[in-house]
């Protein structure tokens, strides 16, 4: 639990780096979109690519924004893996690459698919009873990757080394999961910022 001085302290940095300052911010990315379809979609693409230099990252998520277009819900929802995953042939993001981004999109289909949206994908796993999102995030995380890869990589099942599955950290593996947390603080926290798309999840440690 954060000490009640952190938290003041924590708060007060917050409230300080406001919308003036998402220029520096992958959220910048999701705030492009209106629709609550489009900012899921989005938010994970720009949560999960937020390693590296800031330029990098922004250069990243323009580059695979730019081959979805204006309407990246749709998009993902019409996206045949084994088809069209020459789109992104080339894109490099440090160590992940085009196939990656080709599995994360079939994976976000595939939840909003059997979900109805990634929220719903990812609450199926939460407890409100629970006193933070850890277990939750096990779960989502175990889960998105037992969905079909469509032999993205090659093989039938996914490989240890599929750049995917950095995409999917889990605290039970002692990952502090800074990226998915970020996500979920996009999509559980409203305010001028985060999006609070997604209801019933506690804001506990968010």
């Amino acid at each position: 639990m954060v000490n009640k001085t952190v938290k003041r302290h924590l708060d007060r940095l917050y409230r300080t780096f406001d919308i003036r300052f998402l220029s520096s911010d992958p959220l910048l990315f999701v705030h492009r979109f209106k629709r609550k379809e489009d900012r899921e979609i989005v938010g994970l693409i720009a949560s999960s690519l937020a390693y590296g230099r800031v330029a990098g990252i922004k250069k990243s998520v323009e580059n695979v924004l730019r081959v979805m277009g204006d309407a990246p819900y749709l998009f993902t929802m019409k996206f045949k893996p084994r088809r069209q995953a020459r789109l992104f042939s080339g894109f490099v993001h440090r160590f992940n690459t085009g196939e990656d981004i080709v599995c994360l999109l079939s994976f976000m289909r595939q939840m909003i698919e059997e979900k109805g949206s990634i929220g719903g994908f990812f609450t199926e796993g939460y407890s409100p009873e629970d006193k933070n999102v850890k277990n939750a995030l096990i779960s989502f995380s175990e889960r998105a990757l037992r969905l079909d890869a469509y032999g993205i990589y090659g093989t039938d099942s996914l490989p240890k080394e599929a750049g995917v599955r950095f995409f999917f950290p889990t605290p039970a593996n002692g990952s502090p999961c800074k990226r998915l947390n970020l996500y979920l603080r996009w999509m559980v926290r409203r305010d001028k910022l985060d999006m609070g798309l997604w209801k019933g999840i506690g804001r506990q440690g968010l």
